[in-house]
């Protein structure tokens, strides 16, 4: 059995429907966690949660409370007896979901942290991985955005908790950035195809309005990344050969 735990803004009545109805679909039992509520929090208990709090600005007051409610998750993972599935609120299934968040048993020794959740990009893969059944389950070479859906065993669940006890990064890439310098060792893992997706990106502009759609608006927008030269990209294509990696899209089914 796995621990399933639902992040979920208390006002949010229609994303607590949608699981709710989603999960008792899947005859799967689960319990929400409250999320901290950008309304109901200071900027001065906020900045006492980050590294700098000049990085508020950086990250966003939105995405600081998104972290502190994955950090709620995953207190509850570091004292559960087994892996603890972790959801966002506004997620959809795809096919065979049941079967992957009801057990663990298609987990190869050695995993503790699968990412279960895809952002549609393409995203470096170690090319040797598991089949389980019509899906594979690859090493995460690179960063892949999206903390929706993920699952970890209590030992991961501590480590993420002693690694951002300050906050200095946003929450997709501190859990989904091989990059990350404090977590550089740590193995992540992506199903794929991936079992959820978020709403907006199944829905665009019809579906859950998000709770952080404001504060994101009021962030200096990254500077566009300009397209690398052929010799760039020969080289990296040379270097993944070698490394035994390909680029994939981690597509939703």
């Amino acid at each position: 059995m796995t621990n399933i735990v639902v992040i979920n803004l208390e006002r949010e009545a229609a994303r607590r429907e949608h699981m709710t109805a989603a999960l008792a679909g899947l005859d799967l039992p689960f319990k929400f966690i409250d999320a901290i509520d950008l309304q109901l929090v200071t900027d001065a208990y906020l900045a006492r949660q980050v590294v700098d709090p000049d990085i508020l600005d950086t990250i966003g007051r939105g995405m600081t409370c998104c972290f502190l409610s994955h950090r709620k998750a995953w207190n509850v993972a570091a004292n559960a007896q087994e892996w603890t599935v972790i959801l966002e609120d506004d997620v959809h299934f795809g096919e065979g979901t049941k079967f992957f968040l009801a057990t663990t048993d298609w987990i190869p020794p050695g995993v503790e942290f699968v990412k279960l959740e895809t952002f549609g990009q393409k995203v470096l893969v170690q090319r040797r991985g598991h089949h389980i059944g019509d899906r594979r389950l690859l090493r995460l070479a690179s960063s892949h955005v999206g903390a929706a859906g993920y699952m970890i065993t209590p030992r991961i669940a501590q480590r993420l908790l002693e690694e951002s006890e300050t906050i200095d990064w946003s929450i997709d890439k501190f859990l989904f950035d091989p990059a990350y310098p404090r977590l550089r060792d740590l193995v992540r893992w992506q199903l794929t195809p991936a079992l959820c997706v978020q709403d907006s990106h199944l829905n665009k502009n019809l579906g859950f309005a998000s709770a952080l759609k404001a504060d994101r608006a009021s962030r200096p927008r990254p500077l566009q990344r300009k397209s690398k030269p052929p010799w760039v990209r020969l080289a990296g294509h040379i270097s993944r050969l070698l490394l035994d990696r390909q680029r994939i899209e981690i597509a939703f089914q």
